[in-house]
């Protein structure tokens, strides 16, 4: 190649060779919060507990279903401690949030099963190991 400055160019844009990773990655560890009196909000991600120094972390999400019933329950654990809610006759809001949950959410809830949302978003998808 005769122009130097088109090769180097040329090389940082096609990445001479190595990958690389675009977007906004967020690993949001779980985080317990009291937002009013008697309100626990725990919120998290998967890839953030995975990722947290605290090794105890762990947070979902589940639709149970019974002959007579349907409940959703969500579970936490931060530093060893477990937060948790059990909702009877939960609305279809609920059913649906909890159903989309897959391992780019980020789960929000109140241990008095007030509140639940589940955002999804590709800020929160693992990085796959590089071949």
């Amino acid at each position: 190649m005769k122009n130097p400055t088109l090769a180097v160019i040329l090389a940082v844009t096609l990445g001479a060779g190595s990958s690389a990773h675009a977007g906004a990655r967020a690993e949001l560890p779980i985080v317990v919060t009291n937002p009013s009196p008697g309100v626990t909000l725990v919120s998290g991600s998967f890839q953030g507990a995975y990722s947290a120094a605290d090794t105890t972390q762990l947070i979902g999400c589940t639709n149970e279903e019974s002959p007579t019933e349907i409940f959703i329950s969500c579970q936490a654990v931060v530093n060893s401690v477990q937060y948790g809610c059990i909702r009877m006759h939960p609305t279809q809001a609920a059913i649906l949030a909890v159903a989309s949950i897959k391992s780019s959410s980020f789960i929000s809830f109140a241990t008095d099963c007030s509140f639940l949302s589940v955002s999804n978003s590709s800020e929160n998808v693992e990085l796959q190991p590089e071949d």
